[in-house]
């Protein structure tokens, strides 16, 4: 299974851009993992239009809030210093490919 996650931060509501934007992802990873279940969603920090709630329904994009990924994140104890510590390992591993 491969998730893919758009992240917007906005004062106002989401139009459909973000939504648009993960299908458009979704045909470039679905070439790439064809192998693989795609799932998409949308999170911010602000609500959604219409608009990009009817597209999203359409395409069964999931569009989250900033409330849902906190509770998640705690209910699994995933804190800021392990999101470091990952990127940082992540990006290790990456210098060492590029380096070979």
């Amino acid at each position: 299974e491969l998730i893919q996650v758009k992240s917007t931060q906005a004062s106002l509501n989401i139009n459909h851009s973000p939504v648009g934007e993960i299908l458009v992802a979704k045909g470039f990873f679905g070439q790439k993992f064809s192998n693989k279940t795609i799932e998409l969603s949308v999170v911010t920090n602000s609500d959604y239009s219409n608009n990009a709630k009817s597209l999203a329904a359409l395409n069964g994009v999931k569009l989250l809030s900033r409330d849902f990924l906190i509770d998640k994140l705690s209910e699994n104890h995933i804190t800021m210093r392990t999101i470091l510590k990952k990127e940082n390992e992540r990006l290790e591993k990456i210098e060492q490919l590029i380096s070979c």
